[in-house]
C-alpha cells in the first residue's frame, strides 16, 4: 500500500521499503531533514530503504541541504540504502557526482547509486539492488 506525505513544496510516497521523494523547488535544510527523518524511519522498519529520487522539478539545493545530506549518507551503512535518481539535468548529475566523489574522499563508502533516465528505469534497478540485498 502507497502512502503518500507532503513535506513543505515537495511529495513523498511510501510503498513498503520504497521512498519516493519527489522535490519541487529547492530543498532547503528543513525540507532535507525532514524527508531524511522519513527515509530513517523506514530503514528503521525494514532494514533497508530504496530511494527514489525525482529531481526533475527541484532546483538546486541549498549549500546546507546538500551538507546535512551528505552527512546523513556517511553516518549510515549505505549498502542497504541504494539511491536511484531520475530527472536530472547536466548540472544536477555533476553536482551529485561531486558530493558523492567528496564522501569517497573523506573515506566514507557513498551509497550505490544510480542515474536513470525514467522513473521505470529507476524502479527497476531498485528492484534490482533489493534482491542484491536480500541474498547478501
Amino acid at each position: 500500500m502507497m502512502q503518500s506525505i507532503k513535506s513543505g513544496s515537495h511529495t513523498v510516497e511510501v510503498e513498503g521499503d520504497l521512498f519516493h521523494i519527489k522535490w519541487n523547488g529547492q530543498p532547503d535544510l528543513v525540507d532535507t531533514q525532514e524527508v531524511f527523518d522519513f527515509a530513517t524511519e523506514i530503514y528503521r522498519l525494514h532494514g533497508r530503504c530504496l530511494l527514489l529520487m525525482d529531481v526533475s522539478k527541484s532546483e538546486i539545493p541549498t549549500v546546507k541541504s546538500r551538507k546535512y545530506s551528505a552527512e546523513w549518507v556517511m553516518a549510515r551503512d549505505m549498502s542497504t540504502v541504494p539511491v536511484a535518481v531520475y530527472g536530472l539535468s547536466y548540472i544536477k548529475r555533476a553536482i551529485l557526482s561531486m558530493q558523492l566523489n567528496a564522501i569517497k574522499v573523506l573515506g566514507k563508502r557513498p551509497p550505490v547509486a544510480s542515474y536513470s533516465a525514467s522513473e521505470s528505469e529507476a524502479r527497476a534497478w531498485l528492484a534490482e539492488q533489493r534482491d542484491n540485498i536480500r541474498r547478501r
